[in-house]
């Protein structure tokens, strides 16, 4: 939920389960991770005196357990709940600022500054985005170990890659079809605004996202006015729909007379899980 502030109306940049104590969750981690810390500085040369005086040994013998405990210690039992902390605050300073027609997306895409968006010229779409992806690092290192072996071939045995075990390739991995909302900065840069959280199918609230289509109404351009039908129809998912295939601007809009007590217009997908907010079509 959001809430007004100084800025304009606040409301998360993500949606899902998580509840507004994400950051008190990731000040305590955080803490917890400096406590644990200073336990471990305090307690090491301790257990490294009596490790040294129960087996015997030297004072080189002494600064080696108190460094191992340090660089083994510290990362693994500080370092963890610090972590965890760092990446929950990070999640609660991610939010969108929405005053009048400007919206101000902060902390989202590893952006050094807030992006600023003034929805009544920005331009923008409304897509169904998911299907099979790919885990990146997977490939990286798939192409690495391929690139190594090839290598060795050509250095040692000059002998042509064929034959050689290069493992498992990247797994692959479906991801349901879920509405994003894309705005494009004058550099071109695309800034995604979530509307839903896949794995829950929780919807963003639709007083927020009634809030965002109406101030894109004000909008000229003819496709920022169509994806605000779009997002109108949008708000009235109560449930993300369960979609494994779809055209990505498949979401048709609703019309600003359209009648509230009227049934939701529904998407025509390829594919996916009967509900009332889609239409199976062959």
């Amino acid at each position: 939920m959001g809430n007004s502030s100084p800025g304009g109306y606040r409301m998360p940049a993500g949606i899902g389960p998580a509840d507004a104590s994400l950051a008190a969750s990731g000040k305590r981690f955080k803490i917890a991770g400096y406590v644990i810390g200073a336990f471990v500085l305090v307690i090491m040369p301790y257990l490294a005196v009596e490790n040294v005086a129960k087996e015997g040994g030297s004072t080189g013998d002494m600064i080696g357990y108190i460094a191992l405990g340090y660089g083994c210690g510290l990362p693994l039992f500080a370092g963890l709940p610090w972590l965890v902390g760092f990446t929950r605050d990070k999640q609660a300073r991610q939010c969108l600022y929405l005053n009048g027609t400007q919206l101000t997306v902060v902390g989202l895409v590893g952006a050094a500054r807030a992006n600023v968006f003034d929805l009544s010229r920005t331009r923008m779409r409304l897509e169904l985005v998911g299907g099979q992806r790919s885990d990146n690092a997977t490939q990286q290192l798939a192409e690495g170990k391929r690139t190594l072996v090839a290598n060795r071939d050509n250095q040692i045995n000059r002998s042509p890659l064929a034959g050689v075990n290069l493992g498992p390739l990247p797994a692959q991995y479906f991801v349901p079809f879920h509405p994003v909302l894309i705005l494009f900065r004058e550099d071109d840069f695309q800034i995604p605004v979530e509307l839903c959280h896949v794995a829950s199918r929780h919807m963003r609230d639709p007083r927020e996202t009634m809030m965002l289509a109406e101030a894109i109404r004000y909008n000229p351009d003819p496709a920022a006015q169509y994806v605000a039908g779009q997002l109108r129809t949008i708000a009235r998912w109560r449930w993300l729909p369960h979609i494994t295939a779809a055209q990505p601007h498949a979401v048709p809009a609703t019309p600003l007379d359209y009648p509230m007590t009227a049934p939701v217009i529904p998407t025509p997908v390829q594919a996916g899980q009967p509900s009332p907010e889609i239409q199976i079509q062959p």
